[in-house]
Order: structure tokens, then C-alpha cells, then sequence
């Protein structure tokens, strides 16, 4: 017998239909089905659209998204994009204060400083 790949196997595990989530519990009793929901938070150090949302604005929101997630006692996913990610001030903010179970990974949208860093001249608007 041929083996499945490892990828196709947990595909199939994802969509095979679980009675934990269905809309009927042990008991025989309907419930409603579970519900998953993911925050993510797309962080990012300049806005060039709008001059008004300076850096300082963009971190303060940041610092208020993590005090909801706090208070109503959620985890969430902040992405950062490459200029965000190589400052310190987001690097120390979520490293002191995102609520445990929360999620940190990159936002690869290329940015001016991103194409510089890699050596190539960035031909879009940036400020």
C-alpha cells in the first residue's frame, strides 16, 4: 500500500467532520457549533496615505489593541511589516505586553526601507 504524504493526511484530518463540534453535544442536546475566530493586527511603522497617522499614532493603537486584548482576556496575532519589525519601540512593546497565547510573525509587504536593506531602489511612494 502506497503511503499518504504527511500533508495530505492532516488535510484530511481538517476536513473530516468532528462530532466535538458539531451541533449536537453527548447528550443529544442541539448546541450551537463552536466558533473560531483569529484577530490579527496588521502593524506597520508609517502610513504613507495619510500624513495625520505619524508613527507615534500608529504604536499608540497598537498599545490600545493590546489593552482590549487584555481586558476582555483574548489572545491575538499581531503581523508586522518590516519596517515595524526592526523597531525598537514595537519590538519592546508586544516583548513586555502581548497577552499570553498571542501570536508574532511578519507581514511581508515590501516597504522602502525593506528594498533598500535588500539593495534595490525603491521606485513607490514613502515617507
Amino acid at each position: 500500500m502506497k503511503q499518504l504524504p504527511y500533508y495530505t493526511i492532516i488535510l484530511l484530518a481538517l476536513l473530516h467532520p468532528m462530532k466535538t463540534i458539531s451541533s449536537e453535544n453527548m447528550a443529544g442536546e442541539n448546541t450551537k457549533p463552536e466558533r473560531i475566530v483569529n484577530l490579527i493586527n496588521f502593524i506597520r511603522q508609517s502610513e504613507p496615505r495619510d500624513s495625520a497617522i505619524t508613527e507615534d499614532v500608529l504604536v499608540e493603537t497598537v498599545r490600545q489593541q493590546i489593552l482590549l486584548y487584555k481586558k476582555y482576556n483574548m489572545p491575538g496575532t499581531f503581523l508586522l511589516q518590516y519596517d515595524a519589525l526592526i523597531n525598537p519601540r514595537y519590538q519592546q512593546l508586544l516583548k513586555d505586553s502581548i497577552p499570553p497565547n498571542s501570536l508574532i510573525g511578519a507581514w511581508w509587504e515590501i516597504t522602502q526601507p525593506h528594498a533598500e536593506a535588500a539593495g534595490l531602489k525603491w521606485r513607490g511612494r514613502y515617507e
